[in-house]
């Protein structure tokens, strides 16, 4: 049996002179698949390979660490368009302090003025004089599973001996405390939130209209 011969008829192709040897030296790595020891530059079945994005100079990349997942605490969530006539927006994390306003997630509280409304934004690490300490006003400034629950205290500061209402997120509220609100949805069964002037002279939104078991007569509000 002769043996093939194939006639590699490079020379007259108008290509450059490196493609015509590259064509023309091993003739039969093309019939081979490239799949033989000669090094004819064809690919073997072990030859690494890339799978997936790569970088410019042809590396892999390396995936992007995101981190890990968002497990932290989060905020009440509320209707904001539902709130009660003349009352204020809802200000997550926002504590309303007289003119002023204190940032819940800073760890501040207001501390209410004795008698003549107003108060002050301190840290949480500070403690008030005489007056509230309002850590929340709403149930945006609580995290799911927690309200804002007021409580009466007194003073003999005051003038008059009376009371003031300071504020913190729980679980639940006393049965002789007030929960704060902004919207009517916050407050459930105990609703709606009405907004009403208090004794110390500060403007508050509570879940119906405070109502104390002593009959007002420490602390009393009344509905605007």
């Amino acid at each position: 049996m002769r043996p093939l011969r194939i006639a590699c008829f490079c020379a007259s192709l108008a290509v450059p002179a490196s493609i015509i040897v590259a064509a023309c030296s091993d003739p039969l790595s093309s019939l081979a698949g490239g799949a033989h020891d000669g090094g004819g530059g064809g690919s073997t079945d072990d030859a690494p390979v890339t799978i997936g994005p790569t970088s410019d100079d042809g590396s892999p990349q390396q995936p992007v660490d995101a981190g890990p997942p968002d497990t932290g605490p989060h905020l009440n969530s509320v209707d904001a368009a539902d709130l009660p006539e003349g009352g204020l927006h809802v200000t997550a994390g926002v504590i309303t302090c007289g003119t002023a306003t204190c940032n819940a997630f800073a760890n501040n509280h207001c501390c209410t003025a004795a008698e003549d409304g107003g108060g002050e934004c301190l840290a949480n690490a500070v403690s008030c004089g005489v007056g509230g300490s309002m850590a929340c006003d709403e149930s945006a400034d609580c995290v799911v599973g927690t309200v804002c629950c007021g409580t009466v205290g007194t003073s003999a500061t005051f003038d008059d001996g009376g009371g003031y209402l300071s504020s913190a997120c729980a679980a639940a509220c006393t049965p002789a405390g007030v929960q704060l609100c902004r919207t009517n949805g916050e407050c459930g069964d105990a609703g709606p939130c009405v907004v009403q002037t208090c004794s110390d002279g500060n403007t508050y939104e509570m879940c119906g209209v405070f109502a104390p078991d002593d009959g007002g007569g420490a602390f009393s509000c009344t509905p605007n």
